[in-house]
């Protein structure tokens, strides 16, 4: 693990007050080099044409002066993409509906992973806060296949949920299937009472039985030349975009 690396999560745990996690992707940068972004994929197990579980760490923020960008640069559309070949059989297992994750009603058969993350609802709170995740197989308000992710967090006594709908998109040059978590266009007095600063989720390797076959919610590619690529892209109001990348590897 770099030293850079260590460096940027440490900086960002003194500054927020804040026991981070390290991460192994290399650090990417904004342009005023306040804003990072890491990412860091594991795959078990690691080997080509099968089921796997997929673990996963992201974090951005600013280690410089933890000040909040201005609105036109933060954070509209998180894109994470995985490795070239991955599949997600999303179809093949029990489903929560948008409207039911809002209601915490997700039927138990669809939840696919668990996870932690860090909270961050400044200036209401200055302090980040931990929140606890969950994830679901599901579909957006349109009917496309997505996982839902409710993350809840304790902010001055109250449990406060948050719904983030990670699209399930088909595969971009380079990449496998990618979830896309998109906020939508600014409108004033929208905004919820708290976002995602770092995100580890854990999708284990969930089976269930179609037609009598063995079908597993995340399949790694037929193939392994060395490494597997991950990618996430963050794409600010303004346009910009931040990328950070991890290489997972692999045995055929």
């Amino acid at each position: 693990m770099s030293t850079k690396i260590l460096a940027a999560a440490a900086a960002a745990a003194a500054l927020f007050g804040l026991v981070s996690t390290a991460l192994a992707g290399a650090p990417a940068r904004g342009p005023t080099g306040k804003d990072f972004l890491v990412l860091q994929f594991n795959v078990s197990p690691p080997r080509a044409g099968q089921g796997v579980a997929v673990e996963f760490d992201t974090f951005a923020g600013n280690d410089i002066d933890g000040q909040l960008p201005p609105v036109n640069d933060q954070t509209r559309i998180i894109d994470v993409r995985l490795g070239k070949g991955f599949k997600v059989n999303g179809p093949a297992f029990a489903s929560c509906k948008r409207a039911d994750i809002d209601r915490n009603r997700c039927p138990r058969a669809s939840q696919v992973g668990t996870g932690i993350a860090t909270a961050d609802a400044r200036p209401a709170i200055a302090n980040r806060v931990p929140a606890k995740v969950t994830a679901f197989n599901g579909k957006t308000s349109a009917g496309r296949p997505a996982v839902l992710l409710r993350a809840v967090a304790n902010l001055n006594g109250q449990q406060v949920p948050l719904v983030l709908v990670a699209e399930i998109k088909p595969a971009a040059p380079g990449f496998g299937p990618s979830f896309v978590v998109d906020s939508g266009p600014l409108t004033s007095g929208s905004s919820p009472l708290f976002g995602i600063a770092q995100l580890h989720l854990n999708l284990p390797d969930k089976v269930v039985r179609v037609r009598g076959r063995a079908v597993h919610f995340v399949v790694a590619p037929p193939t392994c030349r060395g490494a597997w690529l991950f990618e996430q892209v963050n794409t600010a109001y303004s346009g910009a975009k931040l990328i950070a990348t991890d290489r997972v590897p692999c045995v055929s």
